[in-house]
């Protein structure tokens, strides 16, 4: 007797998949003839493609990340974590589809008119430009174009972790692994504006893009994300990527953020402020770099990053426990600027970068003591 199982056969199920599709086809034909309709009114600017249901990929991409935090994990240094294929790049995640070809990286010579305190143009070519904290308040409330500017990451060397997404994914829209500007060369807290349409020849650092937002892809998403497509920027082109007043070597602003997280995680969503250089109390100026940043929610209370090993040398002994020895705004007459006394600031220097570190004025505690040796070992890694 033959005691195998009966072996269970959907036989209704080709009929039922045959169904859906059909169904599927018919909704995207229906959705293209009214892409067609929409492409007739009269815009703002330009038209640009409608990418219609039938052009969603129904395939999930899982990220998978060393942990569970809401915070990108990016390697010491700056370098990949992972397989590139897993990362975000220019060949993932497949839930961002771009219906236009990818914007020029390589800007043309732009004339800078006016800066940020942190270098970034805040005019270019006679045109203002905005930042991540700034957009919600200035941007058009259309799908005009402006000029964007703040801090880009190498977003191949980032992992995420990314939630199990059940079903097929929407054409346009923000997504776990969209790229984005911040407002600070930092990743977790700081201000920061969702991208589209990104390649992988804008570099990590200071950037200008021209970009414009309410793109009419928005219309595809669903209700629930339809904020987030409104709000996100699309990439019309690379405006400015840096120059000399933003050039720091060895060690770039991003490769020193990547270095201190690696020696204090928390520094991942510290609150960094520009320091303005100009001149304070009695007309004495702070020997900061333009890249200069102070720290708050970290044991680390200030980064500065100078264009050269040579520009930091010529500095390094005017910052002291407890303040600087600056110059006044003609440069002609030295003054010192002190602090409360009941701190001190320990100095880590390597490279181009110095970092102060609070410590008690008694000398520093086992932790913070622990902590100066980490950033120093962070600092000084290849």
């Amino acid at each position: 007797m033959d005691e195998r199982p009966e072996r269970f056969e959907d036989r209704e199920l080709p009929d039922r998949l045959g169904s859906w599709f059909a169904s599927e086809v018919q909704q995207a034909n229906v959705d293209l003839h009214r892409s067609t309709l929409r492409a007739i009114r009269t815009r703002t600017i330009r038209s640009r493609t409608v990418v219609g249901p039938a052009s969603a990929v129904a395939i999930i991409v899982i990220l998978i990340a060393a942990g569970a935090s809401r915070l990108p994990l990016i390697s010491p240094g700056g370098g990949t974590s992972q397989d590139p294929s897993v990362g975000v790049s220019d060949a993932a995640p497949s839930t961002i589809l771009p219906t236009n070809p990818p914007p020029s990286p390589t800007p043309a010579a732009a004339v800078v008119g006016a800066r940020y305190a942190d270098g970034i143009p805040s005019m270019l070519d006679g045109v203002p430009v905005l930042r991540p904290g700034s957009v919600g308040a200035s941007a058009p409330d259309d799908d005009s174009s402006f000029l964007l500017g703040g801090w880009a990451f190498d977003f191949g060397a980032i992992t995420i972790a990314c939630p199990a997404i059940v079903g097929a994914p929407a054409p346009y829209g923000p997504s776990c692994g969209t790229p984005f500007l911040t407002e600070t060369p930092t990743y977790g807290d700081s201000e920061r504006v969702q991208v589209d349409r990104w390649t992988s020849g804008i570099p990590a650092g200071p950037v200008v893009l021209r970009v414009h937002r309410h793109d009419q892809r928005a219309e595809t998403c669903a209700f629930e994300a339809r904020d987030g497509c409104e709000s996100m920027a699309i990439i019309e082109a690379a405006a400015w990527t840096g120059d000399d007043v933003t050039a720091a070597l060895p060690i770039t602003a991003i490769q020193a953020v990547n270095r201190l997280v690696s020696a204090d995680p928390s520094f991942a969503s510290a609150d960094l402020s520009i320091v303005q250089v100009l001149p304070l109390r009695f007309n004495c100026i702070a020997p900061f770099p333009t890249l200069a940043w102070l720290v708050a929610g970290s044991g680390i209370e200030t980064l500065l990053v100078f264009p050269s090993v040579a520009a930091r040398e010529a500095v390094d002994q005017d910052f002291t426990a407890s303040g600087w020895v600056g110059r006044t705004s003609d440069g002609a007459i030295i003054c010192n600027m002190n602090t409360d006394a009941t701190f001190s600031n320990t100095w880590v220097s390597a490279e181009n970068v110095m970092v102060a570190i609070q410590t008690d004025s008694r000398g520093p505690t086992p932790p913070q003591a622990a902590l100066i040796e980490a950033v120093r070992a962070a600092l000084n890694s290849p």
